[in-house]
């Protein structure tokens, strides 16, 4: 894991541990970097906060894909097709994003 990685949760810095997971409710406002010159993978699941209900979820998809909509109606220049965003398929539908729950040490 390179050194300088690290992730930013609701204003707490949590870093990265090789054989660790590290899990957090993405509602919160959070950002990740990779300031090392090596490159950095990570597998990110998506699941819903059990603690939702089921209007809570339904509110939740309809923002994430309105702010989805906005940002790639809103992006200039057009993403070149060998420059495609990781996370989007081949038409240009961006995957769903949700807050996440797991059973790793959660940051919050």
């Amino acid at each position: 894991m390179p050194s300088d990685c690290a992730l930013r949760v609701a204003g707490q810095i949590h870093s990265w541990r090789e054989g660790s997971c590290v899990t957090f409710d993405d509602t919160f406002e959070h950002e990740a970097w990779n300031r090392s010159p090596f490159t950095r993978v990570v597998l990110i699941l998506d699941s819903w906060n059990p603690d939702l209900t089921e209007a809570e979820r339904a509110a939740v998809t309809d923002l994430v894909e309105a702010i989805g909509d906005f940002t790639r109606r809103a992006s200039w220049p057009p993403t070149r097709p060998d420059r495609r965003r990781i996370g989007s398929s081949e038409n240009g539908a961006s995957r769903r994003r949700f807050p996440v729950s797991a059973g790793c040490d959660a940051a919050q």
